[in-house]
């Protein structure tokens, strides 16, 4: 198995989220293939999360620091990176 760091971010007083709002994100490296969408399907479905109404992916090109605003992660529940240093996003 692969070393890998796991980052504990704190809850906050405001845990409750609407229900229909996405709430898995998905944060990758590289443009998603159709093999990397199954693969990332299978992830959301361990995780209970449907990927087509659950799920927002993002891709990042390495090129903006700070790649999310407030607004963008504020209904999040779950970030997996994939290949993207928390720092950079």
């Amino acid at each position: 198995m692969l070393p890998f760091t796991t980052y504990s971010i704190p809850e906050t007083a405001k845990n409750s989220y609407p229900k229909n709002e996405k709430w898995l994100c998905m944060l990758v490296d590289q443009t998603i293939s159709e093999t990397d969408t199954e693969l990332l399907r299978k992830i959301s479905s361990a995780l209970k999360a449907d990927f087509d109404t659950d799920v927002y992916c993002f891709y990042h090109d390495g090129s903006d620091k700070n790649y999310f605003s407030d607004t963008d992660i504020s209904g999040m529940k779950l970030i997996i990176s994939f290949g993207v240093s928390p720092s950079i996003a």
